[in-house]
């Protein structure tokens, strides 16, 4: 199962999945090969716009038929919605709208993006002044971007500031990447975009 997670994330941020099968490993072999893999692409460097992020999403797809029955209720809830999410976010697309509450766990981090496609703006404000820090897990940087990039969109500078000190530590790796299930992109493109808003240096 980890395998075919894994196998996304690749051709998410690097357009190719080949050799995944072999190298994905788990944990933090994953991690690594993701990392070594796909650490230097840019938010556009995973193939050709709309056709690498179809591609990717179809591949999400396929890895969360085997979610059901495989003795980890905790990890399928709401994962694959928050790995197409992250595709979305990571190839600087609308978040689809949807139901916030399909995210399971991760929809606080969520909900803020979703309310935003659905025009709601006011909403979509409230819901990002709620946002809790992320659980300190694998997917703690990838939710800290979600985050960010629902600030960047609401110009809600203590929410950047807190996403850009949260994101700092982890400027040189994968937001989610650590996982072997998802990723965001690189922490360095979102942390840069913030500074940019916050006028950083």
């Amino acid at each position: 199962m980890f395998t075919r997670w894994y196998a996304a994330l690749r051709l998410a941020e690097t357009g190719s999945a080949t050799g995944a099968a072999t190298d994905a490993g788990t944990g933090s072999e994953a991690a690594s090969g993701a990392a070594t893999g796909a650490g230097t692409a840019s938010v556009t460097g995973a193939g050709t716009g709309s056709e690498a992020e179809s591609e990717a999403e179809a591949a999400y797809r396929d890895a969360a038929t085997r979610l059901p029955g495989s003795g980890m209720p905790g990890l399928a809830d709401g994962l694959l919605p928050l790995a197409l999410l992250c595709l979305r976010v990571r190839y600087g697309l609308p978040p689809r709208p949807g139901d916030p509450a399909g995210f399971g766990p991760y929809e606080p981090w969520a909900r803020p993006l979703v309310l935003l496609a659905e025009g709601r703006r006011e909403a979509a404000a409230a819901a990002l002044r709620e946002v809790p820090d992320p659980p300190r897990d694998l997917l703690l940087e990838a939710l800290w971007c979600l985050t960010a990039r629902a600030a960047l969109a609401l110009g809600d500078r203590p929410v950047m500031e807190r996403a850009y000190a949260a994101l700092r530590p982890a400027e040189a790796e994968l937001a989610g990447a650590g996982s072997g299930l998802l990723t965001v992109g690189p922490v360095a493109r979102h942390l840069d975009d913030l500074a940019v808003a916050l006028r950083r240096p």
